[in-house]
């Protein structure tokens, strides 16, 4: 028990009272376990030194907290700045891109009305059919640029979107106007990496205008029914078939000479797919690949 100096009379009683009680026995355990002798006094100094101690001892304490918890913050403004700076970074390289893929949309545009305007003024119908044909596969290469050009996805592309945009153009400039052709599209919300989208965009292409150029002669009314489905294993089965005239019985693809046939089967190729043609009853055209991990 710490005595402040300057009353030694009092703590000489107390330690006399505290030995009368040990040698009468009555607080034995208790000055075993909690008295190891005579009481002591500390000197005003002994405390002012302690005390000052303590002082010492916190303030280097409070001290090394400060500078660690100075380091912490500093750390951590270094890494959101930098943070920052990477996502400010990536937000300009897909501005730039989107700005590429729509510069690179509206220049394609421009080479397919020049196509269509050359079409116009060729007095040979099979040049102008040819020409044509040119300007409806490069709205389909600008399809690609203006989907990503207004997607967050620069990398990807959605699969219906896409498909039923590419299905109402050649509907639109095959027909123009027409309603005798009725085309029924089951398109499964599939994504796209833009590596495939390019092929499988032009295929349907082909094969849409196929159906309806030779499918139904004479203003003949018909169905077609394009389908792109997503079955079990990571496969995509794509299917474009029509209820017409039909294909000859000796029809081969790989000895065909049509331009747009030919275009099938090397872009089937390329997705390395699995490519069945029939002919009776009317045309059908069967392609199944798998899907390229995203």
């Amino acid at each position: 028990i710490p005595v402040i100096k300057g009353n030694p009379a009092f703590v000489e009683e107390l330690n006399e009272a505290i030995s009368v009680l040990k040698s009468q026995g009555k607080i034995e355990k208790i000055a075993a376990k909690w008295l190891k002798g005579p009481l002591v006094y500390i000197t005003e100094g002994e405390r002012i030194a302690a005390i000052f101690g303590a002082v010492i001892t916190a303030t280097l304490v409070l001290v090394l907290v400060f500078f660690l918890r100075r380091n912490t913050i500093k750390r951590n403004a270094e890494r959101n700045k930098a943070e920052k700076m990477t996502k400010a970074s990536l937000r300009e390289k897909e501005v730039l891109l989107q700005e590429i893929h729509h510069r690179v949309k509206n220049n394609l545009q421009v080479v397919s009305s020049m196509l269509s305007l050359q079409a116009r003024a060729e007095a040979s119908n099979e040049t102008a059919d040819a020409l044509l044909d040119s300007e409806r596969r490069i709205r389909v290469m600008a399809q690609v640029h203006e989907s990503l050009y207004r997607s967050e996805d620069l990398a990807h592309v959605d699969a219906r979107t896409y498909l039923e945009n590419i299905t109402m153009d050649v509907r639109d400039n095959q027909l123009n106007g027409e309603d005798r052709i009725v085309i029924k599209e089951d398109i499964d919300p599939v994504v796209l990496n833009v590596d495939r989208a390019v092929p499988i965009g032009q295929i349907v292409s082909e094969m849409l205008s196929n159906s309806m150029k030779h499918a139904f002669p004479g203003d003949k009314a018909g169905v077609i029914n394009f389908s792109f489905k997503q079955v079990e294993g990571g496969v995509i089965k794509l299917s474009v078939s029509d209820n017409g005239v039909g294909l000859p019985g000796d029809f081969d693809i790989a000895r065909s000479k049509s331009l747009g046939l030919q275009l099938i089967a090397a872009l089937s190729a390329i997705l390395e797919g699995e490519l069945t043609v029939s002919g009776s009853p009317g045309a059908s055209f069967q392609l199944s690949f798998e899907e390229m991990a995203l």
